[in-house]
């Protein structure tokens, strides 16, 4: 019988891919301002008005992208792709729960 491994490396069917990015559980809420004039803005607070609305760009969102992969994200405009990828690189403030990017130890 023939090993095709090379010397020094682990058998084929023992390598683990690593993971390289992971996300788990990520949710991310924009406030969404709306321009108001004075008079709007004095009337709303009277009222007790909200005056901004709540966006949910990214909603429970987990992701596993293992080290030899290649992802693309394709969606509507306003659908949380460049949200996500803001996440991974670690550019996206207040996010609820975890998102890493790097290498693990398998």
């Amino acid at each position: 019988m023939m090993d095709t491994d090379a010397p020094g490396t682990p058998p084929a069917s023992t390598v683990v891919e690593r993971e390289m990015v992971r996300i788990e559980h990520v949710t991310k809420n924009f406030s969404l301002r709306h321009d108001h004039s004075l008079k709007e803005l004095v009337f709303s607070a009277l009222q007790k008005k909200k005056l901004a609305d709540t966006f949910l760009a990214l909603d429970d969102v987990d992701l596993t992208i293992r080290a030899g992969e290649t992802v693309g994200l394709i969606g509507f405009n306003g659908s949380g792709k460049s949200t996500l990828l803001k996440t991974i690189s670690g550019g996206c403030s207040r996010i609820r729960a975890g998102a890493a990017a790097g290498a693990w130890p398998a």
